[in-house]
């Protein structure tokens, strides 16, 4: 929504009546504080909701606005945080490389990351326990060498995420 959009809402709410506003049944009267008539409504439910339309629209603009700036304000924490000597950022190709799990982190990609890896530990695991019973762990060509690369991938992964074993 344009910030033009909201000024306009705004300017709409700041215009009205002023509230709070109340409803009375069965009259079906939408009054102000002082019970000036500001709408009628004979439908109970959508004259409950016109009388709290008063505050609730106030109140839900205000917590955008509060909301936008401190978006804002992230925007401006990441990008003193990303911003390199050279002006361009996390893509400058003359400073040392973002490691991926940031990069991912960054595009809201790194909780994709961490399903596949544990898509692929359950497929192991599963391969595993369909052909370990009755044979010596790890029979078939390759699961020993499948689960040692996964334990690698799963090592590098924490070390770049800064998660240190437990």
């Amino acid at each position: 929504m344009s910030p033009a959009e909201l000024a306009k809402i705004r300017a709409r709410a700041d215009a009205a009546t002023p509230g709070p506003w109340g409803y009375l049944t069965p009259s079906g009267e939408v009054v102000a504080a002082d019970l000036t008539t500001v709408a009628t409504c004979l439908h109970t439910p959508d004259g409950l909701w016109i009388a709290h339309a008063r505050a609730d629209v106030e109140t839900l603009l205000d917590e955008l606005e509060r909301l936008q700036h401190a978006a804002a304000r992230l925007r401006a924490a990441l990008e003193l945080t990303t911003r390199c000597e050279h002006g361009s950022g996390l893509d400058c190709p003359d400073c040392e490389p973002v490691s991926p799990l940031v990069r991912q982190a960054l595009a809201g990609t790194a909780g994709q990351a961490v399903a596949a890896e544990l898509a692929a530990a359950r497929e192991v695991v599963e391969l595993a326990r369909c052909h370990a019973d009755g044979h010596t762990p790890y029979p078939l060509p390759g699961l020993s060498a499948s689960l040692a690369d996964y334990d690698q991938t799963i090592a590098k992964t924490a070390a770049e995420a800064g998660i240190g074993e437990a």
